[in-house]
């Protein structure tokens, strides 16, 4: 059900924005109609027929509604992430709230519940690419360094000497990883980002939110 952009590049998007595009919109009273059957769908005690219409259901209304998630998706440009990634977590948010929908608890439009969700799932992606993430080599080493017995938390000041007895890492690496245990080079999710860029890239989220 889940519908996916394909690979991200710009001639593969391109298509993608062409053949939503052309996806009419649901009516009000359709898209309560499929919010029912989504529902009956997915009831414990729901036979194999309503299954597979609230799978069809879900898809309907997924399909309707992509456009949205684009739209949603070009709010949060010149974030950390580019628009097909944006529009990719976008439709996870999709197709979480077209399994949740129910017409008759929220009496609302489809689309204005569903924006909750696209608009969560791309904020939730933006948060994780800013994420500063360790190597493993070096967290393995941080790990060393912090369980033995020289090490002392909170201490500015640690013996490094006794430190490279115990552990074995060079005494230049285990100042480095002291003074440094995230370096910046691996923050971002997918392109290396320095920390000027960073800053600019987080001030401009900060408008969004």
């Amino acid at each position: 059900m889940e519908q996916n952009p394909g690979t991200m590049n710009s001639p593969s998007f391109s298509k993608y924005l062409s053949e939503i595009g052309t996806i009419p919109l649901l009516t009000r009273e359709r898209e309560v109609e499929l919010g029912r059957v989504v529902q009956l769908g997915l009831r414990s005690d729901a036979s194999a027929a309503e299954r597979q219409a609230s799978e069809e259901g879900q898809s309907e209304l997924i399909r309707s509604s992509l456009k949205l998630v684009v739209g949603i998706a070009q709010r949060y440009y010149g974030c950390a992430l580019t628009i097909e990634e944006m529009t990719f977590d976008g439709n996870q948010g999709l197709t979480t709230a077209a399994k949740r929908y129910n017409p008759i608890r929220f009496k609302t439009r489809f689309s204005t519940y569903a924006t909750f969700w696209i608009r969560e799932s791309i904020r939730q992606a933006i948060r994780r690419s800013y994420t500063i993430r360790t190597p493993p080599r070096r967290a393995m080493q941080l790990k060393r360094i912090r369980e033995c017995h020289s090490f002392i938390e909170g201490k500015p000041d640690q013996d490094v000497d006794k430190i490279h007895e115990e552990t074995g890492i060079s005494k230049r690496q285990i100042a480095r990883i002291l003074t440094n245990p995230c370096p910046s080079s691996t923050v971002g999710k997918t392109t290396p980002l320095i920390i000027n860029d960073l800053q600019r890239r987080q001030n401009l989220l900060a408008l969004h939110f």
